[in-house]
């Protein structure tokens, strides 16, 4: 009877193992098909909903969701509380191409930077055609602040 009952136990734990290993080989297919799905692609981003972050060329963050982008990003909206940065190093040798469309934030009176370049990050902005921009932030920042705090400065070209 023992022995029976060993042996049931052993074909238990060589099914579990199985199924293990199958999962283990099809997870990162699954894992992959979840991160792809929250990435959603876009061409323009309206700062009226949220902080933009943009880490990486061709993607940007904001309010939780992660957007892809490929010939540039279009900026838009008004706001007097949300500001878009760019993070460490993006750009790098292939910088950043956004393009503003009638983008307006004013965060002065809530102490942040309207638009942030950190340190090694390279940004190209085109400004579009008929369009009104402005950048206004709380004092200490300036409206476009590429900041220096000991690397190499982030660059912006208009």
């Amino acid at each position: 009877m023992i022995r029976g009952v060993a042996c049931l136990m052993q074909l238990k734990v060589k099914k579990i193992m199985s199924l293990l290993g199958v999962f283990l080989l099809i997870s990162p297919v699954l894992f992959s098909q979840m991160v792809m799905a929250e990435e959603q692609p876009t061409d323009t981003l309206n700062i009226e909903n949220g902080n933009i972050s943009i880490s990486e060329v061709g993607r940007a963050t904001q309010a939780g969701n992660t957007y892809t982008y490929d010939k540039g990003l279009r900026l838009t909206g008004t706001s007097d509380q949300y500001g878009i940065t760019v993070r460490y190093g993006v750009g790098t040798g292939n910088p950043v191409n956004l393009k503003f469309d009638n983008l307006q934030i004013d965060t002065s009176k809530n102490d942040l930077c309207a638009f942030s370049i950190l340190e090694n990050a390279s940004v190209v902005i085109e400004l579009m055609d008929g369009t009104d921009n402005r950048l206004a932030s709380a004092d200490y920042y300036a409206g476009l602040q590429a900041q220096n705090l000991g690397g190499k400065a982030g660059e912006v070209r208009i």
